[in-house]
């Protein structure tokens, strides 16, 4: 695990290649097979934004499968969304998605098109309309559960350019609903240009059941914290947390 944070902080040399193995699931490391082939479609996420071609080879039949699990298929899903503006992906995955059975993938999806449409930031205009014309033709499921989903806000000051934004994301366990695994993420910029970055990940196997109470705990004390403190910005270094078995 800490191999692979190193080579997503570092990003040298073609890890994209040497991790391919792990992702397709050729190759299984630890006890926790699945985990670390998440962690690795993370740790590429970087490496392969500019390669539109070779990120859908390699993670496509990830997302398509239905039998892979959720936690893999919602990591392939972020990483081809990144590399957006493409129209051709976008509508690619609202056909896959007009098919899907897992209710966590679609509402993930949908969270996901809602954050971007509301976005008022100059930068993500292309994406933003595309995210509302997909979002027309997209339905809304019935909710009877808690679902995994990922919340997108973000705000600019048209008059002193001062924008910043909060990324959430929850994978929640299909049978409890208990939070495993997610991201926070908090930007701000100046003048269109990035000037911080903070964010906490977790990702913890799910039979820890300890942990998981846990992190059903933080989920819900941030998700309130973030409607009440929407503009509270700070000012940390971009760190990752992970929850091991003793």
């Amino acid at each position: 695990m800490i191999y692979l944070m190193a080579m997503k902080n570092v990003q040298v040399g073609n890890i994209e290649k040497l991790l391919e193995p792990i992702i397709r699931g050729e190759v299984t490391i630890s006890e926790h097979p699945d985990h670390i082939r998440a962690q690795a479609i993370w740790a590429i996420k970087k490496a392969v934004s500019d390669r539109i071609e070779y990120t859908h080879n390699l993670l496509w039949p990830i997302l398509a499968d239905v039998t892979q699990p959720l936690s893999i298929r919602i990591v392939a899903y972020e990483t081809l969304m990144s590399q957006m503006p493409n129209m051709q992906r976008i509508m690619n995955i609202y056909w896959l998605m007009t098919q899907e059975p897992n209710n966590h993938l679609y509402n993930y999806h949908l969270t996901t098109l809602k954050g971007l449409a509301n976005s008022v930031d100059p930068c993500l205009t292309p994406i933003r309309e595309m995210a509302r014309k997909i979002l027309r033709f997209t339905r809304i499921r019935p909710i009877t559960t808690q679902l995994s989903s990922k919340q997108f806000v973000d705000y600019t000051d048209p008059m002193y350019e001062f924008g910043e934004s909060w990324n959430i994301a929850w994978i929640l366990e299909e049978l409890t609903g208990t939070p495993y695994a997610g991201y926070f993420e908090y930007h701000n910029s100046f003048a269109r240009k990035s000037t911080n970055r903070m964010g906490v990940s977790n990702n913890v196997p799910i039979q820890h059941k300890l942990y998981n109470i846990g992190i059903f705990i933080i989920h819900e004390r941030l998700m309130k914290s973030i409607e009440i403190k929407k503009h509270i910005a700070y000012s940390i270094s971009y760190i990752h947390i992970y929850f091991y078995r003793i």
